[in-house]
């Protein structure tokens, strides 16, 4: 159920429920929320986009889709791989290969794409949970035994419970602002997490592009270090001829050029992919990712930043920086709730 609006149990701004909030809809906080409802939790996902996913992000371009975030979905752990093949099984997840051409070391796992678009799983995991969309979170405070959300524009949130799933920097901004404290070595750990930028540039062909097969192409990353073909990769668009390219530069290029003139940005690496573009261009669309990815993630698979009221932090920089990380910190979050929850749900009797 993603829907938008007050209370799911009430209109009157700061009542106190027994739910647990859960700041940002991405995979962490979509597999935490899950793994809530399933023990009988009532849980509520903010979000301050207009979709669920995070970085597992799709859109069209002139009639066909492309994925401009997480390029595919690999599994390191036992318990991943279980859930990928649940997601093959039901038709979500395909193979797509187990490396691409340019890639220095690749891992040689099995890469999976989504089929639809990758924004097409998180879509699905979040068709039973209470998500509200395009609510933005000002500031997160101490309010007794609670933690008192307040909203941009909306009603405040009381609540025993709060899971921040948003980037480090962003979660770190609502704790200042609310004057939270934090223990000092928590806090210098967290200082420690550091993001690099990403531009992605969708570039919609009349034809076929001359992107080797399967569909992707690792380069050096200046400016350009990603490059696929969203229809060899099978992501479903409304048009029957040609294809989208999905170019992500590379961190240095996308740092130094991020508050560069747009139509600049879009030059440059336009001309980087001249080499592999085979159809005139119909359409151009840059999108600006500012916590593109963790280049120093935290060990810990979720961190818990305050005891009472319970404040846990995950998210994809918790044990790694992709989609399974995320995946895995959402549902480390979810446990430790589960097992603290005779603490947390007393407060809201």
């Amino acid at each position: 159920m993603i829907a938008s609006g007050n209370h799911p149990d009430s209109d009157r701004p700061g009542e106190v429920l027994g739910t647990v909030l859960i700041l940002g809809a991405g995979m962490a906080g979509l597999q935490c929320a899950a793994r809530l409802t399933d023990s009988g939790v009532p849980v509520v996902l903010l979000d301050k986009g207009s979709r669920a996913g995070g970085r597992m992000a799709t859109r069209p371009v002139e009639g066909a889709l492309a994925d401009y975030g997480a390029q595919y979905v690999e599994a390191l752990s036992h318990e991943f791989r279980l859930q990928l093949k649940q997601w093959q099984s039901a038709g979500m997840a395909r193979l797509w290969g187990f490396g691409f051409e340019g890639e220095s070391t690749p891992s040689g796992l099995a890469r999976y794409a989504i089929e639809g678009g990758m924004n097409r799983l998180p879509a699905h995991l979040g068709q039973s949970l209470n998500i509200r969309l395009r609510t933005e979170v000002e500031r997160i405070a101490l309010d007794g035994d609670h933690w008192l959300v307040s909203q941009t524009d909306g009603p405040s949130w009381r609540v025993p419970a709060l899971v921040l799933t948003c980037p480090v920097p962003q979660a770190l901004t609502l704790i200042d602002r609310g004057g939270i404290p934090l223990d000092r070595t928590l806090a210098r750990k967290l200082d420690t997490v550091l993001y690099d930028p990403c531009f992605t540039l969708l570039l919609r062909l009349a034809g076929e592009s001359r992107v080797p097969c399967p569909g992707a192409l690792a380069l050096d990353g200046q400016p350009l270090y990603w490059i696929a073909d969203n229809r060899q990769k099978g992501v479903a668009g409304s048009s029957s001829e040609g294809t989208v390219l999905t170019l992500h530069a590379g961190p240095e290029f996308s740092t130094s050029h991020f508050d560069d003139d747009r139509d600049r940005v879009i030059r440059l690496m336009e001309h980087a992919a001249e080499p592999y573009l085979g159809a005139p261009i119909l359409a151009r669309h840059l999108h600006r990712w500012r916590y593109s990815r963790a280049r120093t993630p935290l060990v810990e698979r979720f961190l818990t930043l305050h005891e009472s009221p319970l404040l846990l932090l995950a998210g994809d920089a918790c044990g790694g920086r992709d989609v399974e990380s995320a995946a895995l910190s959402g549902i480390a979050a979810a446990t430790a709730l589960l097992e603290r929850r005779p603490q947390w749900v007393s407060l809201a009797c």
